[in-house]
């Protein structure tokens, strides 16, 4: 495994194309979750995205809004499911989680 990349979005804009370009390579994406432990969403990759240079990559959340992070990711995971990308107010939702010091 890589060492993740901690990604801080500067605006709403990148963390959307990110979402979707995650979205459409779905297939080595192996997971998607919240750490409560070091309050982060951890995008965990395939072996094959690490051979590519790819890391898995870790966007830190406010401590304050874990739960509310759980929701909209356990929705963003549904959806993918179902093979329904993510939507601009998914994007907006885990933005203003994002915590721009963690």
């Amino acid at each position: 495994m890589s060492e993740a990349l901690r990604l801080v979005p500067h605006n709403r804009e990148e963390l959307y194309a990110r979402i979707v370009e995650l979205f459409k390579a779905r297939s080595h994406v192996k997971g998607i979750s919240v750490d409560e432990v070091h309050a982060v969403i951890a995008i965990d990759l395939d072996r094959a995205a690490h051979a590519f240079n790819h890391p898995d990559m870790r966007i830190p959340i406010k401590r304050s809004e874990i739960v509310k992070a759980q929701g909209v990711v356990s929705r963003i995971n549904r959806n993918v499911a179902q093979s329904l990308e993510p939507t601009r107010g998914d994007s907006d939702e885990i933005f203003d989680l994002v915590d721009v010091n963690g």
